[in-house]
């Protein structure tokens, strides 16, 4: 288990942004940094994006088609691996795996193996690892663009992407940094964890209800809680679907895009 503790996030100290406003902004300010890094974590089991071919395949039940338009990407994420080469830029994701796997997770980490096939920097570690601060909740979704900015990443009960908070306080954009940093260093790369774990299993199954038709099952970490460490005791209220409309309308945020666009979530 990490000793160290994350970093407390009070919404009152950053800024609520709508969805649309969310991605206008992330891509706005990655598309800025040169010669620098970003950290992603990834806590959530399940999300529920609109927009995305091979999730709607997944959904349906269609593993081999989902799979197959996976694979259509790989010239897209080409030129990404050549562009962030050409800007000295490198994006780190921390995945937080629980076992037993959710059918979102599953293939989730096919998208990302693929995606470390063109040198982006995936690592993966087990829930035990973050239990630390996890006494009240799983740890938010967090992305530090290039040491200056954290994106809160917020969800519906669903897994429906639903806005973000930005915070821009150096000290504690540098403290949640170090945190992702701290799991990504202890973490193992996504390519041998799935070549162990991953490659010999089954497609997953559905059911109804389930993680992929709708509503996820309640597992651990599957819903947002409100977040709260030991190094605090504070709880963070809840927060308001503020633009669950927009979100029903906008491009997918996990799916074979642009990177910032999918940069909210995991595949």
């Amino acid at each position: 288990m990490l000793d160290l503790l994350a970093p407390v996030l009070v919404p009152e100290q950053g800024d609520r942004l709508i969805r649309t406003a969310y991605k206008q902004d992330f891509r706005q300010r990655e598309d800025a940094v040169r010669d620098g890094s970003s950290w992603k974590l990834e806590r959530r089991q399940h999300f529920e994006e609109q927009g995305s071919p091979s999730r709607d395949a997944l959904r349906r039940g269609d593993w081999e088609e989902a799979l197959r338009l996976l694979a259509d990407r790989r010239d897209t994420l080409a030129a990404t691996a050549q562009e962030d080469e050409r800007r000295g830029y490198a994006f780190h994701r921390v995945r937080v795996v629980e076992s037993p796997l959710t059918p979102y997770v599953q293939w989730e980490l096919h998208s990302q193996r693929q995606r470390a096939e063109y040198g982006q920097r995936i690592r993966i570690v087990p829930a035990e690892q973050v239990a630390a601060s996890e006494d009240t909740g799983p740890l938010p979704e967090v992305v530090v663009l290039g040491g200056r900015t954290l994106f809160q990443v917020l969800y519906t009960e669903a897994g429906v992407a639903n806005g973000a908070i930005r915070y821009t306080d150096r000290d504690l954009v540098e403290r949640w940094e170090n945190y992702i940093k701290a799991l990504y260093a202890v973490g193992e790369e996504v390519i041998s964890y799935f070549d162990r774990e991953m490659a010999h299993l089954d497609p997953p199954t559905l059911l109804p209800g389930g993680p992929g038709h709708g509503d996820c099952h309640r597992l651990r970490g599957s819903s947002p809680r409100p977040v709260r460490t030991r190094s605090s005791r504070r709880l963070m209220p809840r927060l308001p679907d503020i633009d669950r409309l927009d979100a029903a309308e906008a491009p997918s945020d996990h799916g074979p895009g642009r990177r910032p666009a999918e940069a909210l979530a995991g595949a």
